[in-house]
Formats: structure tokens, sequence, C-alpha cells
């Protein structure tokens, strides 16, 4: 870890060492033309979905200044990694225009180094999240483009460093035009 203004700490540049961690987990992913067993016509109909498990556990005892690990004993689990994490999207699409909607899923996940539950003051909000969003080719260089992150405007915990709970991002709609040169 570093002690730097952007993660709470005073900027210092220290560096702090986690040690031994053993991290390993399994990661899968799926991508499929919907369009392949419907008869869509000329439209697409792209499918994925995506699912990482990670866990990480520290390997050795310390106590350490850097506030997210503190006193560590073997096996408490490395803050701000989710044991769980699931993306999904369906789109309705051709040449010219593209609509689709995501779905986000991410796990609590600890905010310092513990083991077994994980108390509410040192826990981020487990959280499922929709998007949409859609584009249209206005020529072959200029495209317009509207989406719409956190749908729901679910409220939820991102984070707890630095200096106290974070909220995770609120609706937000972005609209545009892009060219490429």
């Amino acid at each position: 870890g570093k002690d730097t203004f952007a993660s709470g700490g005073e900027g210092t540049g220290d560096l702090f060492n986690a040690g031994e961690v053993r991290t390993y987990g399994l990661e899968t992913s799926l991508g499929v033309d919907g369009s392949a067993f419907v008869d869509m016509g000329s439209f697409n109909l792209p499918i994925r979905a995506n699912y990482t498990y990670t866990s990480s556990e520290f390997q050795n005892a310390f106590s350490s200044s850097f506030e997210p690990w503190g006193d560590v004993k073997v096996g408490d689990e490395v803050p701000y990694i989710p044991s769980h994490q699931l993306s999904l999207g369906i789109a309705l699409e051709d040449p010219r225009w593209r609509v689709g909607l995501d779905g986000s899923y991410v796990a609590e996940m600890r905010t310092r180094a513990g083991q077994g539950d994980i108390p509410d003051n040192e826990a981020t909000d487990a959280r499922f999240l929709l998007d949409a969003s859609a584009r249209y080719s206005l020529s072959n260089t200029t495209q317009a483009f509207v989406s719409v992150q956190n749908i729901t405007d679910k409220e939820y915990i991102s984070a707890r460093r630095p200096a106290g709970v974070r909220p995770g991002l609120p609706r937000r709609l972005t609209a545009g035009i892009r060219v490429s040169l």
C-alpha cells in the first residue's frame, strides 16, 4: 500500500508492505448472439455474462499504521477485494443503431482486514446496478449516444476511504455526439 492523499493518507508516499498474501479465483465469461437462436431479421441480439470469484488472505500476522490493514492476523481477508462480481448485458442492434441494458453485481467487501462476518462499519454495500445505453450512427464518422447509469438511483456505500463513507454513483445521464477523425 502507499500513503497518498487520494487514499485518505497524509500524502507522504510511504509504502506499506502486506507481507505474504494468497490470492486465487475463478473468472468465466460467456457471449452469444441470440439472433442465432431466434429469427431477428437483420438485427443482432448480443448477450453476455461475466462472473469473477476472488479470495485473498494474509498469510502472516503484523501490525500496520496503514488504516485498512491495522492489526492483521493470519487468514484475514485483504480489504477492498469483493469475493463475487457479476455482469450481464443484452442489446438489440443493427448496423446503424444499438440499444442495450447492462446489469452489474458487486458483493460487499471489507474496508479493513479481518475474518468472518464483516462489521457494518467496515463494509461496503453489496449492490446490483442497471445501466442503459443507445447509439445511432449519423454518418460513417459520427454517432449520437445517450446512456443512463444506475437507472434505479440505488444508494450504496462504495468505499470508506479516504475520510469516511463514500457513496456510489447516483443516477447519471450522459448524452453527446462522438466524432471519429
